[in-house]
């Protein structure tokens, strides 16, 4: 059982008060100890009083959500003319590399659009992947696994607010990827050295495009992540032997 407590509520008590799951007929059979009779009674507790308030199975009605997994509309510029401005409220369900993941975007209380979505901004090194064409191997690029696994400890499996910029070429949805607390996940990665900055999206932030510079050079400066072995450019005019030769009609 996941009685480890988040945020001081246990996994199991949260799933039964809200109604999300049903105890089992036989919970507590196998375990006669006086700890496992007090987890049962303390849920059954829970389950009455989700039962009571019709909450989750408990209820009537609802409980079916819709979800889409394409954008829809004109390669989904219909999706981005409906929300392009606006925060969605979203679910991160996979990391797929330090920029790109698939969001669970929550439209409506019974619509979900789950989709790719490229973080507005950055362009994270590559990691290595399986080519579908033959099955074999591609190595990724210098600190791609590391881009990935920064993202992903920090927002798989957590809810976060999408702002919804833009579509690419290839139909991928462009947003900004907000922390509930930290704001744009954007700045933070390019800090570490995980990611540079991309020109091509800057159209879609507009004055947002210099704070992402600012956090890349941060990096630069520190040589941190992909920049580790990065040489800063002397302003100094640098010399060389040239000969000049009179072209101006006698």
């Amino acid at each position: 059982m996941l009685s480890a407590p988040h945020n001081g509520v246990a996994y199991p008590d949260a799933c039964v008060a809200e109604g999300w799951c049903r105890l089992r007929d036989d919970a507590g059979r196998k375990d006669d100890s006086e700890e496992a009779s007090r987890v049962v009674e303390r849920l059954s507790a829970a389950e009455a009083r989700a039962k009571a308030e019709e909450r989750g199975v408990w209820a009537d009605k609802g409980g079916k959500i819709e979800c889409s997994y394409e954008l829809g509309g004109s390669d989904g510029k219909s999706f981005v003319e409906q929300w392009k401005g606006k925060s969605l409220d979203a679910i991160i369900e996979k990391v797929l590399t330090g920029d790109r993941l698939i969001v669970r975007l929550f439209v409506a209380p019974d619509k979900h659009v789950q989709t790719m979505l490229l973080i507005a901004g950055i362009k994270a090194p590559i990691t290595k992947r399986i080519n579908a064409s033959d099955g074999k191997e591609q190595q990724g690029e210098p600190f791609g696994d590391e881009s990935h696994v920064f993202v992903e400890s920090r927002l798989l499996q957590r809810q976060v607010i999408v702002n919804v910029l833009g579509i690419s070429p290839q139909n991928q949805l462009v947003g900004v990827v907000n922390h509930p607390t930290q704001g744009s996940v954007a700045p933070h990665i390019l800090k570490a050295g995980l990611a540079r900055c991309v020109d091509f999206h800057s159209t879609l932030l507009g004055g947002d495009m210099s704070i992402l510079r600012q956090a890349e050079k941060e990096a630069r400066d520190q040589k941190r992540g992909v920049f580790h072995g990065h040489v800063a450019r002397s302003n100094a005019a640098s010399e060389a032997d040239a000969v000049v030769f009179d072209m101006l009609p006698n």
